[in-house]
């Protein structure tokens, strides 16, 4: 599956480098702090961008989010979202 997904990828987005980054240690009992671990090791820039699967934003986002490190006083970014429900409880609950 892991390979299709990367081939998808790259035919998607032929001009980005992408990486597929598996078999990643286990370092404590969260699946996503585990990933996430793995990212931060594997990463090649400065700056990361980390978003949810259930995040939309719009086209200027990365440009938006980033613009605050010009400040060399600022070490970290954070951006509140606005939920929205798919109307039923547990989407309720969610937002």
């Amino acid at each position: 599956m892991f390979a299709r997904s990367s081939k998808k990828l790259r035919a998607d987005f032929p001009a980005c480098t992408i990486r597929l980054i598996a078999d990643i240690p286990r370092i404590g009992t969260n699946d996503k702090v585990n990933n996430l671990c793995a990212l931060v090791h594997n990463a090649k820039y400065d700056l990361l961008v980390m978003s949810d699967s259930d995040v939309r934003v719009e086209p200027d986002y990365l440009k938006r989010v980033i613009a605050p490190f010009a400040d060399l006083e600022v070490g970290a970014v954070t951006a509140f979202y606005k939920s929205l429900s798919a109307g039923n409880f547990a989407s309720n609950l969610d937002a």
